[in-house]
């Protein structure tokens, strides 16, 4: 998925296969939101922490002209980032399903700090 009509026609949530794909995109910016010691346990190798509480503090982080993709423990708190986000103008805001839950089971590379 390189092209930029594959990036426009992605859906607000998204599967972790998808995002498997996307991740080194250089219209991608992919970031998770979990606390740091859920980050220290296992998270996708390079990935951004921004905790949920420090979001609206660092807006500035997070690009508004690239596809945002948010990811957490199972997707819940992500999904609720990634609304807040629409809510401040941001217009390619994803969530990733499943979480690294379903990312470890789908057997994606985890790295530890």
């Amino acid at each position: 998925m390189s092209s930029e009509t594959s990036l426009a026609e992605l859906d607000q949530d998204l599967d972790v296969k998808t995002v498997y794909k996307l991740q080194d995109h250089e219209d991608v910016f992919l970031f998770d939101v979990r606390e740091e010691w859920e980050y220290e346990n296992g998270h996708i190798p390079g990935i951004l922490l921004i905790p949920m509480e420090t979001v609206p503090t660092r807006l500035s982080d997070i690009p508004q002209d690239k596809h945002v993709i948010v990811t957490c423990r199972s997707g819940n708190r992500s999904g609720q980032v990634a609304e807040f986000l629409r809510m401040q103008g941001y217009a390619n805001v994803h969530n990733m399903l499943g979480g690294i839950l379903d990312w470890n089971k789908a057997g994606y590379e985890i790295e530890t700090a």
